[in-house]
């Protein structure tokens, strides 16, 4: 076999006998290197596996790369085929897996989009995906392989690293720059891939938010706060727990898994793991819903312990003396159990008793409000007011009421919390807690930004307190 004008025997010999003096650390006698470069076609190659030491790890390897980044092997081109097997596989830098060949792609197989490390660019659509509406026709190659972030740049006439700064952060372009930037993406049907961008940096602009229920309307408002705030800079992942710390540990770990840059709880308590996933990640978060006096980083919210002594003392200074009280289930949910304290602890401060054939738990939803009123009337009936602790289940018991012909107030009165606009069209409308959810929302938005700017630091605890809606209902 001819090599460069010469057989490849002699090319071998010749490329030892340059590479032992300079290399072989030991007088030239090879031995304080762990393998030889061999030259054969014009290039370096590897004829060994390099062993990790001190002295080979700091000695520099083709295109400025120390040895320890070669794992694999490489073959002598045009060697013949021997005992040693691995001795076939092309090397790949920096892998891990010494075994691992690089695959081949299929003859006419579309070409696998290329990650950019510095701009966290793989390409922004799946090979042969169509171009969005508005995309030049005349480009077959771009719609064959997917729009890039290089094609938006060279449409844009930037950088791709300008087109990278400003998906990222519109303002740090001028408008001028920005606006070509958002035709040429237009124009080529570019869909930036945030998950390799995440890989690249380690961190993303997505924040995790986690609530209760997204079939309880009055999570909207904190989760409209929170949006409100966060964009343009941001995205939000919306997850619900099921009411359950095992759904919050679950949504958390997700949520963490995709390098989320902060967290938003709706709770203030958590399984261990929870903490630690979150106390290990070092991301920051807000925790609301309810007030801590050891947040795991910051808690805005209000008092539920003062916003039900609040409406229990408003009963009792109303006359009313045989009060019920309605909760949610209070297993993993500190906030209906500390709605029930404060209830206890207003009556106890009023020197009354406390029923408790009429201090229950229902499930959420309009049923359960209208089924814990009759269990009332059923077990008591002198009953003369209930407290729901929830808007969904005050309207269900006002509703119910309504069918079932009790006069409310004239036989008993019923009051709730977490008002919204519905309380107030129901007959009669209901007296109820207000509590500051979207500004609540708001808030833990921008403290949850200026941590991640490192704006601020430092643990903190925000009161945004509560109002009593007074209406028919009492």
């Amino acid at each position: 076999m001819q090599t460069n004008g010469g057989d490849f025997r002699s090319s071998r010999k010749r490329a030892d006998r340059d590479m032992d003096a300079p290399w072989g650390g030991t007088g030239g006698s090879g031995r304080g290197w762990p393998a030889r470069w061999r030259r054969a076609s014009g290039r370096l190659m590897l004829s060994q596996t390099y062993t990790r030491s001190s002295g080979a790890s700091k000695r520099l390897g083709p295109a400025g790369m120390r040895f320890s980044d070669w794992r694999c092997i490489i073959r002598v081109a045009g060697e013949p085929p021997g005992k040693d097997a691995m001795a076939r596989k092309k090397m790949v830098p920096g892998s891990s897996d010494a075994t691992r060949p690089r695959r081949r792609r299929a003859a006419g197989a579309p070409e696998a989009p290329r990650h950019d490390a510095a701009t966290g660019d793989s390409g922004g659509i799946e090979p042969g995906a169509e171009p969005e509406d508005g995309a030049d026709p005349a480009a077959p190659e771009t719609a064959r392989r997917g729009a890039r972030m290089a094609d938006v740049a060279e449409l844009a006439g930037v950088s791709a690293m300008t087109v990278s700064r400003a998906l990222r952060n519109p303002r740090i372009v001028t408008p001028e720059t920005l606006r070509r930037i958002e035709e040429a993406i237009r124009t080529v049907g570019y869909l930036p891939n945030r998950m390799a961008g995440n890989l690249s940096s380690s961190r993303s602009n997505i924040v995790g938010l986690v609530v209760p229920s997204l079939r309880n309307s009055l999570f909207a408002e904190t989760i409209q706060g929170v949006a409100d705030i966060l964009r343009p800079d941001y995205d939000l992942l919306v997850a619900n727990s099921g009411y359950t710390l095992k759904g919050e540990e679950a949504a958390v770990a997700a949520f963490l898994s995709q390098r989320v840059c902060g967290l938003v709880l709706h709770n203030v308590r958590h399984t261990p793991r929870t903490r630690q996933m979150i106390k290990v990640a070092g991301v920051p978060c807000v925790e609301t819903g309810n007030l801590t006096s050891t947040p795991i980083d910051t808690c805005v919210g209000f008092s539920n312990i003062e916003a039900a002594r609040a409406m229990t003392r408003r009963l009792i200074a109303r006359g009313y003396r045989r009060i019920g009280f309605v909760s949610l289930p209070l297993k993993e949910n500190d906030r209906a159990a500390e709605r029930r304290a404060g209830f206890e602890a207003a009556m106890a401060e009023a020197g009354l008793e406390v029923n408790p054939d009429v201090v229950l738990e229902a499930p959420p939803g309009l049923a359960g409000g209208g089924n814990a009123l009759r269990t009332i009337r059923e077990r008591a009936p002198e009953t003369e007011a209930v407290f729901l602790t929830g808007d969904v289940l005050a309207t269900g018991a006002i509703l119910a009421a309504s069918r079932w012909g009790i006069d409310v107030p004239g036989e008993i009165a019923i009051v709730g919390s977490d008002d919204n606009e519905l309380q107030e069209h129901v007959t009669p409308s209901l007296t109820s807690l207000r509590f500051p959810r979207y500004e609540i929302g708001r808030s833990a938005a921008n403290i949850l930004i200026d941590r991640v700017t490192g704006r601020s630091e430092g643990s903190a605890v925000v009161d945004l307190g509560f109002r009593i809606i007074e209406r028919e209902s009492d």
